[in-house]
């Protein structure tokens, strides 16, 4: 992930716990300290998966300039477009043509039922 400007992630979270694992049965796949050792500077992160907001402090301090998450579970889909899928492939596609990644989010969200858009928020160093 080093020296990318923009990264996208879909590993699952749970409350209060510092890492994100890859689908059931398979072990972690990446620590809160694993990514603050990283650098990361000026790097837009989305993490699509559930709780990831509280996964976004250790990415801005590897240097991101905003992480992207949500703060409760998020309804993907194991094997089609569930809604975080949705909002992610909109943001993706909002920054791409070059919107602020707040007002990405906020294009991102109209695309999904109101029921998914709650807990959804940007953080960076000035949030925190």
């Amino acid at each position: 992930m080093e020296n990318s400007r923009l990264i996208y992630i879909r590993l699952h979270g749970f409350q209060d716990q510092p890492y994100l694992y890859g689908d059931p049965g398979f072990p972690t796949a990446l620590t809160a300290q694993q990514v603050r050792e990283m650098e990361l500077p000026g790097s837009l992160v989305f993490l699509e998966g559930c709780y990831g907001y509280q996964f976004g402090r250790a990415f801005v301090d590897a240097g991101a300039r905003a992480v992207v998450g949500c703060d409760r579970p998020t309804w993907g889909r194991r094997w089609r477009m569930g809604p975080s899928s949705v909002v992610g492939r909109e943001w993706l596609r909002q920054i791409r043509q070059g919107r602020h990644y707040t007002r990405a989010l906020e294009a991102a969200l109209v695309k999904v039922p109101p029921v998914y858009r709650r807990g959804w928020a940007a953080i960076n160093r000035r949030s925190i």
